[in-house]
């Protein structure tokens, strides 16, 4: 075969592995993705990566983390065509280095190059989560958000349990793959004992992960006969969704999103009186409630104040409102959190305004936080200048304790985030109200991804969660990871969650122990 079909042939498997990647997750094609997919996505991948040169796999991981990703993560061209640059420019460097692990890996232990292959890009996957710019968009367990079987096995070890079941399987079929091309290529026959003794390690493997599925289910059976046994808290949440444009800053949208708000709130109470939660989206209120009220020097703005807390003082009601947090710690300038404000006139006031309040801790990398500064002034400046809004940071997980059940407000993509998902559980939370906002997206593809990573933090910790968000997804969420009600998107509407919540159930092992299965 001559070096340019060759290339070409090499390139091609680059792509297709792009392609079943991009359709493996949600996408414009598939909205729930094709999550089988997800078990032959990396096979392109680890079938090229040990026949290629160290001096040339690097481009092919370039290319790969630049396509996969630029597929993937379209919707962010809406936010800014740069933002999309950027992020796939930084994949491609990151598959590039990823690539020439696992190919000096392949030429150190040849005889285990599949499994080598399989742990470095474990490693990748756990790694891109950890820092500033900590992201879980794009790891393989998340193809798998549908599948119960998996999804109550990542209570024992999280995604990192599911994604190296994905990963066994893919290097498996690589292997089967590889060895069949060989053995076809002496033209000997494929379907003897022979091959079959060649290739056993891979069969076992795959039998392995199949065991992986028949315990996932048993798991599931046996968590579903001992919640029967508990006792549990039955409530219904309101979860808003207000279809608004979060571009639009003046005062005159805030008090028309703020009409839309109340009115969607009165309509679902007048079907739904026995409701004792409702929920606002993320930053479904902008002006600074707090800091408005007690300033008043902005009238407009305190008008909209005192409209929403006589609002709130009329109902007998525990209110989730996701709000600009603005606070005077001594500096120059007001402390700005993103914030969600927790009213109940049965255990706070509300005129004055003094809520419980949660403060995003996990802030989305360069849109909502740059500790840079310093390092980095021009960079900051223009993040400022720019119509990002850079927040401060959170520092507690907070766990709020009303209407007979312990729930946390995580906020937007910080339900990606397993481990600060785990700590609100350890601290006592039973359920998880999430407030979001993906609707600078406009896209479909962009939200349930976001909720194809939500469920698996119900799964992980067996705690139902309830998800309130600007224009979807608007879902409720078993304590397996199943959705069990979900609000249509782009619509204007609200969600009415049956919630059953218990406040005594054992912890799981991953809650217990977190990402074990990571570290070993």
């Amino acid at each position: 075969m001559n070096m340019t079909k060759r290339f070409l042939l090499r390139l091609g498997a680059i792509i297709l592995a792009s392609f079943l990647f991009f359709l493996s997750h949600p996408n414009p094609l598939f909205e729930k993705g094709l999550g089988l997919l997800g078990f032959i996505a990396l096979v392109p991948i680890f079938v090229l990566v040990p026949q290629v040169k160290l001096s040339r796999v690097c481009f092919y991981g370039f290319v790969y983390g630049l396509l996969s990703y630029a597929l993937m993560c379209s919707w962010l061209f809406t936010f800014r065509w740069y933002t999309l640059y950027f992020a796939c420019l930084a994949y491609a460097f990151f598959m590039a280095l990823v690539f020439v692990l696992m190919k000096l890996l392949c030429m150190l232990r040849p005889s285990l190059q599949f499994l080598s292959m399989s742990l470095v890009w474990l490693c990748y996957e756990y790694v891109k989560t950890l820092g500033f710019a900590a992201l879980h968009y794009g790891i393989i367990a998340y193809t798998q958000w549908q599948n119960t079987a998996l999804l109550t096995l990542s209570s024992v070890g999280g995604v990192w349990l599911v994604s190296a079941i994905c990963l066994s399987v893919n290097a498996s079929l690589a292997f089967l793959f590889t060895k069949g091309r060989e053995w076809y290529a002496k033209k000997q026959k494929l379907f003897c004992k022979s091959f079959f003794l060649k290739t056993l390690p891979a069969f076992c493997v795959i039998f392995l992960c199949l065991f992986c599925h028949v315990w996932g289910m048993i798991l599931h059976a046996q968590y579903f006969r001992h919640d029967k046994m508990l006792t549990a808290k039955k409530l219904t949440i309101l979860a808003l969704q207000s279809n608004t444009d979060p571009w639009k800053m003046e005062v005159s949208a805030y008090k028309s999103d703020l009409q839309r708000l109340i009115n969607l709130t009165e309509n679902a109470l007048e079907k739904n009186p026995d409701a004792q939660i409702v929920v606002w989206p993320e930053t479904a209120f902008v002006p600074p409630l707090i800091k408005n009220f007690t300033l008043k020097n902005d009238v407009d703005r305190y008008a909209l104040v005192k409209e929403l807390l006589s609002f709130i003082e009329q109902k007998d009601l525990c209110f989730i409102i996701g709000n600009q947090h603005s606070v005077d710690e001594g500096k120059a300038y007001y402390s700005d959190y993103n914030a969600a404000l927790v009213f109940d006139k049965r255990a706070t006031s509300i005129v004055p305004p003094e809520p419980f309040i949660y403060k995003k801790q996990h802030l989305v990398p360069f849109t909502e936080w740059f500790p840079y500064g310093k390092t980095f002034p021009r960079l900051y400046k223009m993040l400022l200048n720019g119509d990002t809004h850079l927040w401060d940071k959170g520092q507690e997980a907070t766990v709020f304790k009303l209407r007979g059940i312990s729930f946390s407000t995580p906020i937007c993509f910080e339900d990606t985030f397993s481990d600060g998902c785990r700590l609100f559980v350890k601290k006592g939370a039973r359920c998880f109200i999430n407030l979001s906002n993906d609707a600078w997206s406009k896209s479909l593809s962009c939200q349930m991804q976001h909720l194809s990573m939500a469920v698996f933090r119900s799964a992980e910790n067996h705690v139902p969660s309830v998800r309130s968000t600007s224009s979807g997804m608007t879902v409720s969420v078993n304590a397996f990871g199943k959705v069990e009600e979900a609000a249509l998107p782009f619509t204007a509407t609200c969600l009415v969650a049956p919630l059953t919540v218990t406040e005594n159930a054992k912890a799981t092992f991953y809650t217990r122990w977190g990402d074990w299965f990571a570290y070993t």
